[in-house]
C-alpha cells in the first residue's frame, strides 16, 4: 500500500522497486479479482447500548461466478477487543473514557450477515462505491496492513465510523467525517449518498438486507 502511495505522488515509475514475494497477502486479496468495494450499514441494536448507533464494515466484492450474491465475499470489521464476560459496568466506563484496544478482522460476508441479519435481527444496507481499479486495489492493501494493527478504542469518536472513514477517505478525497467530538456511523452514509466526484455521484449502487425479523 505504501509503494502504491508513494509511486502514485512522487516521481519514482522508473525505479525497480522490489517485488515481495506474499502468498498470503495474495490469497486474501483474492489474487487481485476484486472489482470493487461498499459499505455496509448494520442498523442498530438495542440488546447493546454501543451498538444503539449502527455499525459498518467494508465488503470486497468480487466476480460472482457462483451464484452466492457475495455472501462468500472477504469482509473487513473494526471493533473493541473486549475480554470474555466483561462487567457491563466497567465495559460503558471503559468504552466511554478509555480501556480498551480495538483492531481490524476478517470474515467472509454470509459470517456478519448471519451475526447481524438473522441473530442480531438488523437490516443491512450496502453501499457500492464508485471507485477506480487502482483506488479499489489501494483499499484492499491498506487494509491488508491494518488488520496487524491494534489502536485505542473510544465509544464516541475512535470507533468503526472513524476508522473505516479514514480508510476510504485515503482514496475518495472527500471528507466523510464531519468535525465534531463523536463520530457516528450513519452520518457517514448520509454524506457518502450526497457526495460526487468528477460530476458523478460516488455511490455506484444501494442494496438492501433485510433482517430475518423483516
Amino acid at each position: 500500500a505504501r509503494a502504491a502511495w508513494l509511486i502514485d505522488r512522487l516521481p519514482v515509475q522508473e525505479m525497480a522497486l522490489p517485488e515481495p514475494a506474499c502468498p498470503d497477502f495474495r490469497s486474501w486479496s483474492q489474487q487481485g479479482k476484486v472489482r470493487s468495494i461498499s459499505l455496509v450499514f448494520a442498523s442498530g441494536y438495542f440488546a447493546n447500548p454501543a451498538s444503539f448507533y449502527g455499525h459498518l464494515l467494508l465488503k470486497f466484492n468480487r466476480e460472482d461466478e457462483s451464484g452466492t450474491e457475495g455472501m462468500l465475499d472477504p469482509s473487513l470489521n473494526y471493533g473493541a477487543i473486549l475480554p470474555e464476560r466483561e462487567n457491563p459496568f466497567f465495559y460503558v466506563v471503559k468504552g466511554l473514557f478509555g480501556g480498551y484496544e480495538a483492531a481490524f478482522s476478517h470474515e467472509s460476508f454470509y459470517k456478519y450477515d448471519h451475526l447481524y441479519a438473522d441473530e442480531q435481527l438488523r437490516d443491512l444496507w450496502e453501499y457500492e462505491l464508485e471507485l477506480s481499479p487502482e483506488e479499489v486495489e489501494r483499499v484492499v492493501a491498506q487494509s491488508w496492513e491494518l488488520l496487524g494493527a491494534r489502536f485505542g478504542y473510544l465509544f464516541l469518536n475512535r470507533n468503526c465510523a472513524t476508522q473505516m472513514a479514514r480508510l476510504l477517505e485515503s482514496v475518495v478525497g472527500t471528507p466523510l467525517l464531519e468535525v465534531r467530538p463523536w463520530h457516528i456511523p450513519v452520518t457517514i452514509f448520509h454524506r457518502l449518498a450526497s457526495a460526487e466526484r468528477n460530476g458523478a455521484p460516488l455511490v455506484r449502487a444501494i442494496r438492501h438486507l433485510p433482517s430475518r425479523q423483516r
